[in-house]
C-alpha cells in the first residue's frame, strides 16, 4: 500500500507541475533534457530490477551504437562515400531476445504471471525451454531458478526468485476499495485516476492520440516500432510477426491509451517507459557524455587501468575514435562550403554556383588530398578543417585591418562632426547668453525710465492734490475762526449784557433785604435756583 501511494503520489505532482511550466506558452516549447543513468548493475544477487535497469541501458547503448556508427556509416553510403566500415558489437539480437512479443524474456514473463499456479521455478524453466539455445543466454547446468545475460558490459547471472511477485505488482482489492473511498481528497483522486500506460496517473488533458507502434526502439527512420530478426539473419528467428511488415513483424502495443487490469504488469509499465524515452531521445540532438569509473573501490586518487580499459571497449569509445580517424569528421553541404571558402579560389565579387566541381576547385587550390566529394556534401577530415581555418585566417586578419581603418576613419568623421555640431551648440548658447544680457539691460533701462516718469507724475499729482486739499482745509479753517470770532463777540455781549442785569438787580435787592430779611433770603434762593442763560 506505502508503495502504490509513493508512486501515484509522485506521479500526480509531475502532471500538477508540468502544466504549470508550460502555462502561457504557444506553440512548441525548446528543452534541455539530460538523462542520468548510473549504468549497468551486477550485483552477487541480482533480480528483476536489476534486470530492467540493465535493459535500459542495453536499449541507450544500442541508441548509442546506431546514432554513432550505424547512422554514420549510412550516411557514407547515401552520398556514395566508399569508406572501410568499422566494426563494433550490435546489441540488436539482444533486445530482440528482451523486448519482442510475445516470444522475449519480458513477454514469457508477463504470460507466467498470469498464470495463478506459476512459479519462479517454472518461470525459469519456461526460461531455459526458449532461450538456451540462443548465443546471449546462459542456461545453469542445474537447471535452477537462475540464468546469464551475456551484455554488452559483460555477463550478469540474475536469479528469478520474487520476478513473478515483483512484475505482477497486484494491490488487493479491499485494499484499493478503501483507498478509493479515502476521507482524503487527494488520495480518492490518487486511486480513482486510471493508470497511463506507463504505470503513472494519466491526465486528463495529455492523453496522447497517436496510433499504436507510433514510437519505434530499434529504428529511427521507420515510425512503427518493428523487431527485425528473421531478415537479418539473427538465430532466434521464431519470434513471432505482425501486419505491420511484408515479413509480419509485431510491435509493441504503445500510444497514450490508459491500460487494462490485464495488462497492468511491471514489465507492460517498463517497456512503454522505455518507448517514451526513446520518443522524446529520437526527437532531439544527442549528445553523450560517458563516465568512466576509475575504480571498483570508490577511492579517491587511485586508478585501475584495467578496469578503465574494459570500459572503454565496451561503451563503444575506442570505436568512436577509430571511426572518427579513420571516417570523415566534417560534413559540409556544397552551399555552407563555398559561401566560406569561396575566397580561397574565387573573387568576392564573383558568383560561384554550389556545385561540387566548384568546390573541389577550392580544394584542390588548398592543396588538400584524402578528402570526398559526395552528392550533397563535402567530407573532410579534422584536419582538413584546421588547415582551412589557417588559409583563412590571413583573409581574415586582412578583413580585420580594413574594418579597423574604415571603423576608425567612420569614427573620426563621427568625432569630427560632433565637434562641429558642439561648436555650434557652444556659440548659439554664448550668443544665446549674451542676447539675453542685453535685453535684460535695455528692459531694465526702459523699466526705471517708466519708473521714474511715473513717479515725477505721481509727485506732481500727489502736490496739487495736497495743495489744493491744504487750500481747501484753508479755507474752512478761516471760515471757522470768523464764524467762532463772531459767536465770541455775541456771547461775550451777552455775558456782558446778563452780568450788568445781574449787577443791577443785587443792587436793587440789597436794598430790599436791607429792609425785609425775609425777601432778602428768597431772592437768594431764586438767585441760586435760576440757570444761567448765555
Amino acid at each position: 500500500m506505502a508503495k502504490a501511494l509513493y508512486g501515484r503520489l509522485f506521479s500526480w505532482i509531475v502532471n500538477k507541475i508540468n502544466p504549470e511550466l508550460h502555462s502561457g506558452r504557444k506553440g512548441n516549447v525548446r528543452s534541455v533534457g539530460i538523462l542520468d543513468i548510473f549504468g549497468f548493475e551486477n550485483f552477487r544477487v541480482n533480480s528483476f530490477e536489476q534486470l530492467c535497469i540493465n535493459i535500459a541501458n542495453e536499449q541507450l547503448q544500442f541508441y548509442f551504437n546506431q546514432h554513432v556508427f550505424a547512422w554514420e556509416q549510412g550516411e557514407y553510403e547515401q552520398e556514395g562515400i566508399d569508406i572501410k566500415r568499422v566494426g563494433y558489437e550490435d546489441n540488436r539480437p539482444l533486445l530482440e531476445l528482451l523486448l519482442t512479443r510475445p516470444m522475449g524474456l519480458l513477454a514469457l514473463l508477463d504470460e507466467e504471471s498470469k498464470f495463478p499456479r506459476a512459479s519462479d521455478l517454472s518461470l525459469a524453466v519456461k526460461f531455459h525451454g526458449n532461450f538456451q539455445t540462443l548465443r546471449y543466454y546462459n542456461k545453469p547446468k542445474d537447471g535452477g531458478p537462475t540464468f546469464t545475460i551475456l551484455h554488452y558490459a559483460g555477463p550478469v547471472t540474475y536469479e528469478t526468485l520474487g520476478f513473478l511477485e515483483k512484475n505482477r505488482d497486484t494491490l488487493k482489492l479491499d485494499v484499493s476499495q478503501l483507498l478509493r473511498t479515502s476521507e482524503n481528497p487527494i488520495v480518492q483522486v490518487l486511486f480513482q485516476t486510471p493508470l497511463s500506460r506507463t504505470g503513472g496517473l494519466s491526465p486528463a488533458s495529455t492523453v496522447s492520440k497517436a496510433p499504436p507502434s507510433a514510437t519505434p526502439l530499434f529504428s529511427r527512420k521507420a515510425p512503427p516500432m518493428y523487431f527485425a530478426s528473421a531478415e537479418r539473419g539473427y538465430p532466434h528467428s521464431r519470434l513471432a510477426r505482425g501486419p505491420h511488415s511484408p515479413r509480419g513483424r509485431t510491435p509493441l502495443s504503445s500510444g497514450g491509451t490508459v491500460t487494462s487490469k490485464s495488462s497492468q504488469t511491471v514489465s507492460t509499465y517498463f517497456i512503454n517507459s522505455l518507448r517514451d524515452l526513446m520518443s522524446k531521445m529520437l526527437n532531439g540532438t544527442p549528445h553523450f557524455v560517458r563516465c568512466i569509473r576509475p575504480n571498483e573501490l570508490k577511492s579517491p586518487d587511485f586508478f585501475q587501468p584495467d578496469k578503465v580499459l574494459v570500459q572503454l571497449r565496451y561503451t563503444g569509445v575506442l570505436e568512436t575514435t577509430r571511426i572518427r580517424r579513420e571516417g570523415f569528421s566534417h560534413r559540409i553541404l556544397f552551399q555552407d562550403f563555398i559561401q566560406r571558402y569561396k575566397v580561397i579560389h574565387f573573387k568576392m565579387t564573383q558568383r560561384v554556383s554550389a556545385t561540387p566541381a566548384s568546390c573541389v576547385c577550392i580544394l584542390n587550390k588548398t592543396g588538400l588530398k584524402s578528402w570526398a566529394v559526395g552528392k550533397t556534401k563535402i567530407f573532410l577530415k579534422y584536419y582538413h578543417v584546421e588547415k582551412l581555418g589557417k588559409l583563412l585566417a590571413g583573409y581574415e586578419r586582412a578583413a580585420v585591418v580594413a574594418q579597423r581603418v574604415v571603423r576608425g576613419w567612420l569614427a573620426r568623421k563621427r568625432v569630427a562632426l560632433l565637434r562641429e555640431e558642439k561648436r555650434h551648440r557652444d556659440a548659439a548658447k554664448i550668443q544665446a547668453a549674451i542676447r539675453s544680457f542685453l535685453a535684460k539691460c535695455h528692459y531694465q533701462k526702459i523699466l526705471d525710465h517708466r519708473n521714474h516718469n511715473a513717479t515725477t507724475i505721481q509727485r506732481v499729482v500727489k502736490g496739487w492734490l495736497c495743495r489744493k486739499q491744504f487750500a481747501k482745509l484753508k479755507a474752512r479753517q478761516r471760515a471757522a475762526i470768523v464764524i467762532q470770532a463772531v459767536v465770541r463777540c455775541w456771547l461775550a455781549k451777552r455775558l456782558l449784557w446778563r452780568m450788568k442785569q445781574e449787577a443791577k438787580q443785587r443792587k436793587d435787592g440789597y436794598y430790599l433785604c436791607a429792609s425785609d430779611p425775609f425777601l432778602c433770603n428768597n431772592f437768594r434762593d431764586v438767585q441760586h435756583s435760576r440757570p444761567a442763560v448765555y
